[in-house]
């Protein structure tokens, strides 16, 4: 456990777009025990929040517009290769550079296959930098995706700001934007027609929602179909690695528990 044994609370912050943020944003937040628990939920200015309700690990969810979340497949390598293996997987999907993005990424699981994020180097060490002298020093710069609650054999999924995201394992999970152009048959959200075609190539088990639920969502026979808690959309247990790469921290940020103290 990062910060010793000491870690009682964990304060999630649901982020802007990282070009929106500023100090006087307002931020959706979640304030969880040890278990994933959600002990409080609120909104506030970035700039109340260090003071107003501290926690003893801070963690940043990043707008789905912001990040790319997929996986990988790569060869059997020593730990201190994997990065370069990860970044030449990643290479042919970009459009520009990789050298203007932060990669993140997770272990190797035996089939090959890694969990892999990325998004704007620059506009992330800014990000980081803004909430660091707020007084909230990132832990972690999590994928949306990654915040949701798991479902066990099957995908969890919400819609934030246009986006579908789908939590469809411990380290995966995808960000669709949502089509609201094409007409939806019998009344339908488009969050429903964007989540049954994302589900084309392989159907997971198990759908569960985290509300509201797409009006018109129905799902394929075979497919089992849940409604989960409001709090699933802030209690999954996050991934051991995140997108707050050592080197996108301000320099002066450090791991002090002080917070600054409300105005």
């Amino acid at each position: 456990m990062e910060k010793g044994n000491e870690l009682k609370t964990i304060l999630r912050l649901e982020l802007p777009t990282l070009q929106a943020l500023t100090p006087g944003s307002l931020i959706e937040f979640a304030l969880l025990d040890r278990q994933h628990t959600v002990l409080r939920t609120g909104e506030m200015s970035l700039s109340e929040i260090a003071g107003a309700v501290p926690g003893d690990r801070v963690e940043a969810i990043l707008h789905p517009g912001d990040t790319i979340v997929t996986t990988v497949t790569v060869p059997p390598l020593p730990p201190h290769r994997m990065g370069a293996a990860v970044a030449g997987a990643v290479e042919p999907m970009l459009l520009g550079e990789i050298e203007t993005l932060a990669v993140a990424h997770g272990a190797r699981h035996a089939d090959g296959t890694v969990a892999v994020a990325w998004g704007p180097r620059e506009r992330l060490a800014r990000a980081l930098a803004v909430l660091a002298d707020e007084g909230l020093s990132a832990d972690a710069l999590l994928p949306a995706p990654l915040a949701l609650a798991q479902t066990e054999n099957g995908w969890t999924a919400a819609v934030r700001d246009g986006y579908l995201i789908v939590r469809s394992g411990p380290e995966s999970g995808y960000c669709w934007a949502i089509d609201t152009v094409t007409p939806q048959q019998d009344g339908a959200e488009p969050a429903a027609a964007a989540l049954l075609l994302a589900m084309e190539p392989a159907l997971p088990a198990a759908v569960a929602w985290v509300p509201p639920v797409p009006i018109g969502w129905i799902a394929p026979e075979a497919v089992e179909s849940r409604t989960l808690p409001a709090e699933a959309r802030w209690s999954g247990v996050a991934p051991a690695w995140s997108l707050a790469l050592a080197d996108l921290q301000p320099r002066h940020a450090g791991r002090s528990r002080w917070r600054k103290p409300p105005i």
